[in-house]
């Protein structure tokens, strides 16, 4: 039971060292191709646009 605790162990620490710093890059190589404040505007544009539309639809 030991060795094989062992070789787990073993095994689950390559993992580790090979997954965390993957986890590592990949959250801090994120970055967002505008700024926050006009995907804020836009999503808030879309959203009232639609929103337009789905009450004109309704009136007719």
């Amino acid at each position: 039971m030991r060795a094989n605790s062992k070789l787990f162990l073993q095994k689950a620490r390559r993992l580790w060292g090979k997954v965390l710093p993957m986890i590592l890059h990949s959250e801090i190589v994120r970055e967002l191709p505008a700024s926050p404040v006009f995907f804020g505007l836009f999503a808030f544009g879309v959203l009232s646009l639609l929103l337009y539309l789905t009450l004109r639809m309704d009136r007719d």
